[in-house]
């Protein structure tokens, strides 16, 4: 047997044996006729059996909601997790480029100033230059002899402090191109783990409203399950609930049981031998699915359907014999089973 059906035989047999008959005490009408025990459920009496036969109808929506909500809680808990990382990179990213702006804030001033100093330094020499060139001009004495003197080396050191301040700027100037760039690659870094982190909130918001709808379908269906079962006579209801309640957990898994046999009931006026029969029909069609499942034996899904027929024609067979009845012996069996006859349960398993 496959984990998912593993899943669904256990998942399903404590929803029908201890949450079925509970979590539908919802609010239905009065009906006409009933029977058995009552129960009070939001301030108002409703027939246990009603209460009862409406959760075994849920039984499988019930099954279906939780294996859908937890495959989708698996996929938000992923998301949640994707978030988490992409948050911590975020987180991290941006203290990178902010050590990166420092850094290039840093180079950006050690490169003006080493800027500063080199635009000095050639002042400073081309001072010198013009100092020389005027000396030059005066007349040959001692003095300017030595002055002259003085000042070439002074040309000498302020080209040195030229050329030295010249070597800084343009090391200083590939610091910054270098810290530029890197700043340039973080900031895309940063943008590129904000995207991340959105794109996870995204997937986050689409997992709660996949659960949100999941859950609103649900109720949307028990809803109309209600109205239906409301619809029924206490006879129906009885009948139906008391065909169907000795069915064991495991069984009521492959029961396909719905709103549309609530509907085949109330639309084709099934008196209390038919819904026994329609019950009785379902659970040997359950029984023959759930061997089915097990062995794997396609041939019980044959028996199933075969069963069901059976039961159906049963079923046809005492609608007929009420028409002949209404119609003092006029046959009407054909009528019955018709192409003109009320469209029945027997549509859905086609």
């Amino acid at each position: 047997m496959k984990k998912s059906e593993l899943f669904r035989l256990a998942a399903g047999g404590l929803i029908a044996l201890f949450w079925a008959p509970s979590v539908y005490a919802q609010t239905l009408p009065p009906h006409t006729r009933t029977t058995g025990e009552e129960v009070r459920s939001r301030g108002n009496i409703v027939p246990a059996d009603s209460q009862r036969l409406a959760g075994l109808l849920m039984v499988e929506d019930e099954i279906g909601l939780l294996e859908k909500v937890i495959q989708l809680e698996v996929g938000l808990s992923e998301a949640q997790a994707a978030m988490e990382d992409a948050e911590q990179e975020l987180y991290w990213t941006r203290i990178e480029a902010a050590g990166g702006l420092l850094r290039s804030t840093k180079a950006q001033t050690d490169f003006r100033r080493a800027q500063a100093i080199f635009v000095a330094a050639k002042d400073e020499f081309a001072l010198a230059k013009n100092e020389l060139k005027a000396l030059r001009l005066k007349p040959r004495t001692q003095e300017n002899n030595i002055e002259l003197t003085e000042l070439k080396l002074e040309i000498v050191r302020s080209r040195d402090t030229l050329l030295g301040a010249r070597a800084d700027r343009e090391e200083l100037r590939t610091v910054l191109r270098t810290s530029l760039s890197e700043l340039s690659r973080l900031e895309n870094s940063v943008v590129a783990a904000e995207s991340l982190v959105e794109e996870a909130q995204r997937g986050i918001a689409t997992y709660e409203r996949k659960i949100s709808l999941a859950h609103v379908t649900f109720d949307s269906e028990r809803e109309r399950v209600e109205i239906l079962v409301a619809k029924l006579s206490g006879e129906q209801v009885s009948t139906f609930y008391g065909s169907l309640k000795a069915a064991t957990a495991d069984k009521l898994l492959f029961m396909k049981l719905g709103a549309e046999h609530l509907r085949t009931v109330l639309d084709d006026g099934y008196d209390t031998q038919q819904v026994a029969l329609l019950a009785k029909g379902l659970k040997t069609e359950a029984s023959f699915l759930q061997v089915a499942a097990k062995t794997g034996d396609g041939k019980y899904l044959i028996k199933a359907r075969r069963a069901m027929q059976e039961y159906l024609a049963e079923i046809d067979r005492v609608e007929a014999e009420k028409f002949d009845n209404t119609r003092n012996g006029k046959s009407a069996f054909g009528i019955a089973s018709g192409p003109r006859r009320k469209k029945s349960i027997k549509d859905t398993v086609k």
